[in-house]
């Protein structure tokens, strides 16, 4: 019952195991300073070392390189927890449980001299964090950019909130562009890439694939002469879409019998 104070519409999720364990002495950091991170700072400092292992590039490799972190990350439970019990407010509890602190912890820790920046632009994160990743590389102010995104549910108060609005499926599945859909289902995880720029990956480091240009399409309010609607929702325009993506196609400049990523928003109608 959506309706109920306090419930969440359905009991399904996807939980990583052990999300408490950290090897804070691999990272040169204080036992004391490693209890206040968010583990999503933990799980991100993790996974974009083993990016950069599986990248064939050694931590020391890095130090005063110019590279950029690019970290998109949507909802701190932690953080609301800490802040919460102020008993358990420390000396380490405002970089630990700081958004900003996500990128910013990896720059430092490995003395890289890129841009350092996290990111929230909610559902859409990760693919506006590699979004800026490229575009930086293309500008010329870095060399090598890590992007990623995390996302830990180590408390139960935002999905009462998505309840609320309808967004969870209650079945457990998710039916993208399907007329059964009824919501989503949230989930754990963390994913890093290690970008550069075409020619410097061919030359050096093994390449995986190359991006041929990104641009997200984040549409977050209704055509301004529709009511009723919600900010959330799409532009009920026939025009508004087509505006908005046209730009971005073209950016990209794929050949339509080529493969390119696309993302869609699951809980938008077409």
């Amino acid at each position: 019952d959506p309706a109920a104070t306090g419930k969440m519409t359905t009991r399904w999720g996807g939980f990583l195991d052990a999300i408490d364990g950290f090897d804070a002495e691999f990272f040169g950091i204080a036992p004391r300073e490693a209890l206040q991170m968010d583990p999503q700072q933990r799980l991100f400092l993790e996974v974009c070392c083993e990016a950069l292992d599986d990248a064939g590039m050694p931590r020391a490799s890095l130090e005063g390189l110019r590279a950029g972190v690019f970290a998109a990350s949507y909802h701190s439970d932690y953080a609301q927890a800490i802040y919460g019990c102020r008993s358990a407010i420390g000396a380490h509890t405002v970089t630990g449980a700081a958004h900003s602190v996500l990128a910013n912890r990896l720059s430092y820790l490995l003395d890289l001299r890129g841009p350092s920046v996290s990111i929230d632009t909610a559902c859409s994160s990760s693919l506006v964090a590699l979004h800026l990743a490229g575009q930086s590389l293309r500008q010329g102010e870095c060399d090598l950019a890590l992007a990623g995104g995390v996302s830990l549910m180590i408390a139960p108060e935002l999905s009462i909130a998505l309840s609320k609005w309808g967004f969870l499926a209650a079945d457990g599945r998710c039916k993208t562009f399907d007329a059964r859909a009824n919501g989503f289902v949230r989930g754990e995880g963390c994913g890093a890439v290690v970008l550069k720029r075409l020619g410097d990956a061919l030359s050096g480091s093994m390449a995986h694939g190359k991006d041929r240009g990104a641009w997200p399409v984040v549409r977050a309010a209704p055509d301004p002469a529709a009511k009723g609607g919600e900010f959330y929702g799409p532009r009920r325009s026939v025009t508004g879409g087509p505006v908005v993506v046209r730009p971005v196609v073209q950016s990209a400049a794929p050949d339509f019998g080529a493969e390119f990523w696309r993302q869609a928003h699951e809980v938008t109608g077409i």
